[in-house]
């Protein structure tokens, strides 16, 4: 997918740039929906880009699946995997009207786990960006 945005940073060879929201973006919500204007991406600058020139940004669409899913998805798998495993420990051994309120508290844990290795793959994607996400054209 090719997106056409400016760059707004410069970090070696990699730049960050701002997509601007599109019409399809309104009913959508997904990227960032609290921010009017648009989304960030990392790409690889392989054609010289200085800050605030126009770009066209080829966005890998297998990166961009594999993000949503660890960004949405994991949490929610990490919360059921933590809140079952821990309730079905606790219940074992201490059979008590607290293991649930703890299992949720487990559950809630997982989610902070989950999102504590959705950063770490944040920065392992950044370092690795070179051949998913590159600028095609400065226009």
């Amino acid at each position: 997918m090719i997106e056409k945005g400016c760059v707004i940073r410069k970090k070696g060879e990699l730049v960050e740039v701002l997509i601007s929201s599109k019409a399809q973006c309104e009913s959508c919500g997904l990227c960032h929906p609290a921010s009017p204007t648009g989304r960030k991406v990392f790409a690889y600058d392989g054609l010289g880009a200085k800050i605030n020139d126009t770009v066209e940004v080829f966005i890998s669409p297998a990166v961009q699946v594999k993000i949503s899913f660890i960004l949405y998805m994991l949490p929610v798998l990490f919360f059921f995997l933590f809140y079952l495993l821990y309730s079905l420990y606790l219940y074992r051994f201490f059979q008590n009207k607290a293991t649930e309120l703890i299992s949720a508290l487990c559950g809630f844990s997982g989610i902070y786990l989950a999102f504590l290795i959705t950063r770490i793959y944040q920065r392992s994607v950044i370092k690795n960006i070179r051949d998913k996400n590159y600028l095609t054209k400065i226009l």
